[in-house]
C-alpha cells in the first residue's frame, strides 16, 4: 500500500503542482507556499504522534493521517480553473500535512513490535525499498496523464486512487494486528508493574 501511495505523492510534486500552478494563475510562489504549509505541519504532526502516540490506536490513527490528505487533489483539480482560492488550498495542505506527520512512526513501532530482532535489518530493508521503488515512476504517470486528460483529471484520477488503496487496506482483517499485539505486549509489563508494586509494600502486622 505505501509503495502505490508513495508513487502517487510522487506525481504533485515532479508534475501536478508545477503545471497546477501555471494553469491557476498562482505562480511558483503558490507551490513553496503550499509546500512549506504541509511541511511545517508534518513536523508538528510528528512531534505530536511522538509524545502521545503510545496512548492512541494506530489503526485508526494510520488510516486517518492518509485520508485527510486526499482532499489537496479534489482542491487542486478544482483550483486549476480558479475555482478554488490559495488560502483554501493552503489550509488543505496543512490539515493534510498535520495527518501525514503520524504515518511513519506507526509501521517503524509494527516493525520493531512484530518483526524477530535478527530479521529487522533485512525486513526494514525490504519494505523501504519496496516503498520507495514507485516514487520515480510517479513523475512520468502524472506527466502522461496530463498530456492525455489534462491536469484536473489527472488530479481526480490521482485522489480517487489514492483513497481507494488506503481504504481498501484499511478494511482488510490482519490490520487489525497493529493494535493486537501492543496490547498483548503491554499486559505482562502491568502485571510485573503490578508485581512490583506488591513487593514495595510493607508488610500487614498482626
Amino acid at each position: 500500500m505505501i509503495g502505490i501511495t508513495n508513487l502517487i505523492d510522487a506525481a504533485p510534486s515532479t508534475v501536478l503542482l508545477p503545471v497546477w500552478a501555471r494553469e491557476s494563475g498562482n505562480g511558483p510562489a503558490a507551490i513553496g507556499l503550499l509546500a512549506s504549509a504541509g511541511g511545517i505541519t508534518a513536523v508538528v504532526g510528528s512531534l505530536t504522534a511522538a509524545a502521545i502516540g503510545h496512548r492512541l490506536r494506530r489503526r485508526p490513527v494510520f488510516f486517518a493521517g492518509f485520508l485527510v490528505t486526499v482532499p489537496r487533489f479534489l482542491v487542486l483539480a478544482l483550483g486549476a480553473s480558479g475555482g478554488v482560492p490559495l488560502g483554501v488550498a493552503v489550509a488543505v495542505f496543512a490539515i493534510g500535512g498535520l495527518g501525514a506527520g503520524f504515518l511513519n512512526p506507526i509501521p517503524g513501532a509494527v516493525t520493531y513490535e512484530r518483526i524477530p530482532r535478527p530479521l529487522v535489518g533485512r525486513v526494514a530493508g525490504l519494505t523501504g525499498a519496496l516503498s520507495w521503488a514507485g516514487m520515480p515512476f510517479g513523475g512520468l504517470v502524472a506527466g502522461a496523464a496530463v498530456a492525455a486528460a489534462g491536469v484536473a483529471p489527472a488530479l481526480l484520477i490521482g485522489g480517487a486512487a489514492y483513497f481507494l488503496t488506503t481504504t481498501l487496506t484499511a478494511l482488510r482483517p490482519e490490520r487489525r494486528a497493529m493494535d493486537g499485539h501492543r496490547a498483548a505486549c503491554d499486559a505482562p509489563r502491568g502485571r510485573t508493574r503490578a508485581l512490583a508494586s506488591d513487593r514495595t509494600r510493607a508488610p500487614a502486622r498482626d
